[in-house]
């Protein structure tokens, strides 16, 4: 009898282990698999062109955004099976083109770029703790 009390105790032990687990999990965002980037246009210029080339999981998507006019913004959300990474270009009236830095996501992360005259700054927001 002793036994068999042990071990549910056990089990109700590991039961409340994994639900607090999964309670925790699912607070900080681990199973969401989409990835949000906003893009601020910060050029002073009108943009003609946006693209955000995205990879997770041996496959490369590439999607054209509306183009920012100065001083609006736009969002992109993708999907990463598990990690990935994404870089935008940006294309102005006179043909100039800026890129950003390849950047690692997860799903569940945000980031911002902001396209300036002759760069564009990345930070992520938030990520995966």
């Amino acid at each position: 009898m002793k036994t068999a009390a042990k071990i549910i105790s056990i089990l109700l032990f590991g039961a409340v282990c994994f639900a607090g687990g999964a309670l925790t999990a699912g607070v900080r965002n681990w199973f969401d698999p989409i990835v949000h980037v906003a893009i601020a246009n910060d050029s002073g210029e009108d943009l003609a062109g946006l693209v955000l080339v995205h990879e997770s999981a041996g496959r490369k998507s590439i999607m054209t955004l509306p183009a920012p006019r100065r001083g609006a913004s736009t969002d992109a959300r993708f999907v990463a099976a598990g990690e990935g990474s994404y870089r935008i270009e940006a294309t102005f009236a006179d043909g100039r083109v800026v890129s950003s830095g390849g950047a690692y996501v997860e799903g569940g992360y945000s980031a911002r770029e902001v396209i300036g005259r002759s760069t564009v700054t990345s930070a992520l927001t938030h990520g995966l703790m």
